[in-house]
């Protein structure tokens, strides 16, 4: 990598020679008296040396070429001559440690051969870790955490997987009230889960799991109310009735409760095959079909409505739905048409409106959103389309909002790419950006219906404001400037607050 070119775009340059006859000295002005450079060359290339000047005379850069080869630690500063990246090159490639540093925070990355790799930890200016991420062959990939600085604990758990962020969980939170909430867990020095719980204002709730760190394996489960394990239950006590054929076999068994069906009931033939099940609540007939000995669903069911209409009908095997299921609504109009196969959805779902229109339909496979998306209006326009692969978004999607057609690209259900509107009849483009993890970074425009620039912001890579944000009147003239850093207003036109 050459950077021979950063260097020479100044405006006056004097060349002074040096004791060796091959290596010159060479001095770069912005003007007559302001430097903007001072270096080595070797045979026309940058050689030894280097440092480099903002114009108001603080330094920019400093470092060392390799036959016009950037090698070695370089040091990079901002105006305030306050340092930003020290980066570490080998022969024109990062290759090293490296570092960036911000107001209120540094990272620390590591480089091989102009690629990322191991992990890349971000700390406090006080060098209270904040958060690590692990990298392979440039790109995220494997666990990354973030943790609060107060007391170190995990609080954000990252998976990655070859760039991609797959799922970001946050744990071991304190609500406004300063008492937990949600998931906590507890891990060992290797990161090996110890114990896991939820909280609810501060009180145990739900299922806590205790895991031995030698074997990975659960040891222990116990559940919570409000912080007190529950070992018992309130039941209700149901009375068994049982009617009989002439010859003294069974011909039903129902669970009654104050005089009322509640629970199952069966019905058999004179040879004790089960011929019918019924589902009953409070009296009220919930669903029919086969409940085998070992309480399996079989064969044919019907769900109802309290009216008694049907609800959904399908197959049943072994417990498991099986075959095509169907939704109906409460005038008999059929609303989602399903595939089960050994009780997960597999194949075509479709939704439907009352008018029997096609609303959406999906593809599933082995119980997860696998392939094309599709939603319609009720007139049968496409409002939304993409894919879906493991139940999330990726790739390009597109969406209908009344006029406008939004474009956008997703990985792991985060915005991740290109984010684009369009008006629908006329095909003039609104905004054109680009997230990355679900945050806008670079450029972002905005248009005036009449192509005119409206607006334009700028982003860094962590979605923070950063750089100027200029507004435009629909002539294209610019009418108002502010300069963002770091997420905050630094200046207003050209004045600095």
């Amino acid at each position: 990598m050459k950077y021979t070119a950063f260097l020479i775009y100044t405006f006056l340059f004097v060349n002074i020679l040096f004791s060796q006859d091959s290596i010159k000295k060479l001095i770069n002005y912005y003007n007559k008296d302001q430097i903007s450079s001072i270096g080595y060359m070797k045979d026309n290339v940058p050689h030894g040396y280097w440092i480099n000047y903002h114009i108001n005379g603080n330094i920019r850069s400093e470092g060392k070429f390799v036959n016009g080869l950037l090698d070695s630690t370089w040091k990079y500063y901002n105006e305030d001559g306050k340092i930003s990246q020290v980066i570490n090159y080998n022969m024109g490639l990062l290759h090293g440690d490296w570092y960036r540093y911000y107001d209120k925070y540094f990272i620390k990355c590591k480089y091989v051969n102009n690629k990322l790799e191991d992990t890349c930890f971000t700390f406090t200016n006080s060098n209270k870790l904040m958060r690590t991420i692990p990298y392979n062959n440039g790109v995220p990939d494997g666990i990354g955490y973030e943790y609060d600085t107060t007391d170190n604990r995990i609080i954000t758990i990252y998976t990655y997987k070859n760039g991609f962020l797959l799922s970001r969980e946050s744990i071991n939170r304190y609500d406004d009230n300063g008492k937990k909430t949600g998931k906590w867990i507890e891990v060992d020095s290797t990161k090996k889960l110890k114990h896991e719980v939820h909280y609810n204002n501060g009180l145990k709730y739900g299922i806590s799991k205790t895991y031995d760190l030698k074997t990975d394996k659960l040891i222990s489960i116990k559940r919570y109310q409000a912080d007190s394990v529950i070992v018992t239950s309130d039941v209700k006590i149901h009375e068994i009735k049982r009617d009989y054929y002439p010859d003294g076999k069974i011909k039903s068994i129902g669970s009654y409760y104050n005089g009322v069906p509640d629970g199952v009931r069966r019905d058999y033939d004179n040879d004790g095959t089960i011929i019918a099940s019924y589902i009953f609540k409070d009296g009220i007939l919930e669903g029919t079909g086969i409940i085998d000995e070992k309480g399996k669903y079989q064969g044919k069911w019907y769900f109802f409505y309290e009216n008694g209409k049907v609800l959904e009908t399908g197959y049943y095997r072994d417990g498991k739905k099986s075959g095509e299921w169907i939704v109906y609504d409460t005038l008999g109009n059929i609303i989602e048409v399903m595939n089960y196969f050994n009780g997960k959805l597999d194949g075509e779902y479709i939704f439907y409106f009352y008018n029997g229109n096609v609303k959406r339909k999906i593809y599933y496979q082995d119980g997860v959103a696998e392939g094309e998306y599709v939603e319609y209006d009720i007139e049968g326009n496409v409002i939304s389309k993409g894919k879906m692969i493991g139940d999330e978004r990726m790739g390009k999607w597109i969406y209908r909002v009344n006029d406008l057609l939004y474009e956008v690209e997703f990985s792991n259900d985060i915005l991740n790419g290109k984010y684009e509107i369009r008006n629908i009849k006329n095909k003039q483009k609104l905004y054109n950006g680009k997230y990355f993890d679900g945050k806008p970074i670079n450029k972002h425009y905005r248009y005036y219906d009449n192509k005119e620039l409206q607006l334009i912001e700028s982003y860094d890579i962590a979605g923070e404001r950063n750089g100027w944000e200029k507004y435009f009147n629909t002539q294209g003239y610019l009418i108002y400037k502010v300069f963002y850093k770091l997420g905050n207003v630094d200046k207003i036109g050209n004045k600095k607050l």
